[in-house]
């Protein structure tokens, strides 16, 4: 039989779609799906596949990134040059800049423990955990974009660190499965009804 959702070719005992999630309809009456939906054709369908990537990896990492940044910007040991640590010097010619390394410091250790909290509620299939990873999605872009703002200026005279380049290429990153995952949870909203 085939999905009528995705056309997935299945086994005819199966009660999902191992692609989509879609109920099959095997084991009730009636007659099972047994042709595609378009023959020849693909559909353009975000898998069920990117929501295990998601929660077994992607908020993973993104998590573990911001924790240990958050650390290396609360203790003040991410400025380096040449191998070593150049702190002291930027916190003393660039005042403000420890105040903003140790409150985002804060921030980035907070999204990191809430990324951990709306992996569970994801796996939970809970109908606002969309709406809690949405919005990490957007703290976490805001937060990186903000960093690098309000401390890249203080650097436009001796170039910006690698961990300023970290902050904004990770917070592309963030927009960009956002959006990804956006379209994918819309898609895929009849699943989270918890």
């Amino acid at each position: 039989m085939f999905c009528k959702k995705c056309g997935k070719q299945l086994p005819d005992t199966i009660k999902f779609c191992d692609a989509c999630g879609t109920p099959t309809g095997a084991g009730q009456q009636g007659a099972p799906m047994n042709r595609p939906v378009n023959p020849g054709t693909t559909t353009a369908s975000f898998t069920f596949d990117w929501f295990k990537i998601l929660t077994n990896i992607a908020i993973f990492v993104g998590s573990l990134w911001y924790f240990v940044a958050g650390i290396l910007l609360f203790c003040g040991t991410t400025w380096v040059v040449e191998g070593e640590s150049a702190s002291s010097y930027i916190y003393e010619y660039f005042a403000t800049i420890q105040n903003l390394d140790i409150l985002y410091g804060l921030v980035a250790i907070a999204l990191a423990g809430y990324g951990v909290y709306v992996r569970f509620e994801l796996l939970k299939y809970k109908k606002s955990a969309v709406v809690k990873l949405h919005g990490l999605n957007i703290a976490a872009a805001v937060f990186g974009f903000t960093y690098c703002f309000l401390a890249g200026p203080m650097f436009d005279d001796v170039g910006w660190s690698f961990m300023l380049w970290a902050f904004l290429i990770t917070s592309l990153i963030y927009a960009g499965v956002g959006v990804y995952n956006y379209l994918f949870f819309k898609q895929n909203a009849h699943k989270f009804v918890k």
